[in-house]
């Protein structure tokens, strides 16, 4: 990503087109908390889903910290794929959420994305309103929030919108 600042003081990301090279992605996994802790597990677990997508082509189920259930997909983003490698991906954010948030607090995410802090969250006992406009993405949160016990399923309420300033109709791409 490239951020630029505009004129009014908005900032623009840009995603570039190029894919990071491999040595890019090993580095930036082993930056993270877990992957300085726990190296050989954090590119055993990497090494295991990336041939996993490619030969068995289906969905990697695992259990997170608290207990919940994701699951990875072989053809989406590769957004819960820090909760399969590292438990506990963002580090500093998540433990601050976990240590913080009690069981029936209530934890808004908005733009959840497949799910992975609604669910942690979920799992911890706290109550959770997930949004996620994209319906494909919003599909796949509420497929994983669908394969949890019922007690944490009934605590995560997904919502297909965007949130933002003004009533209004968005695309995304």
């Amino acid at each position: 990503f490239c951020a630029v600042r505009t004129g009014l003081g908005h900032i623009l990301l840009i995603m570039s087109a190029q894919r990071p090279s491999l040595s890019v992605i090993i580095r930036r996994i082993l930056d993270a908390v877990a992957g300085r802790r726990r190296p050989l597990r954090v590119l055993w677990r990497f090494a295991v889903w990336q041939a996993w997508r490619r030969i068995l082509r289906k969905p990697l189920r695992f259990r997170v910290l608290t207990g919940t259930r994701m699951r990875l997909l072989p053809d989406a983003s590769d957004s819960l794929s820090g909760f399969f490698y590292h438990e506990i991906p963002d580090f500093e954010e998540l433990c601050f959420a976990l240590h913080l948030l009690r069981p029936g607090d209530l934890f808004v995410d908005v733009g959840a994305n497949q799910g992975g802090w609604s669910l942690t969250l979920a799992g911890l006992g706290a109550r959770v309103v997930a949004f996620e406009p994209v319906p494909l993405t919003f599909e796949r949160l509420r497929a994983n929030v669908d394969q949890n016990p019922i007690p944490i399923g009934q605590r995560v309420r997904a919502v297909p919108c965007a949130l933002g300033e003004e009533r209004r109709k968005v695309s995304f791409t």
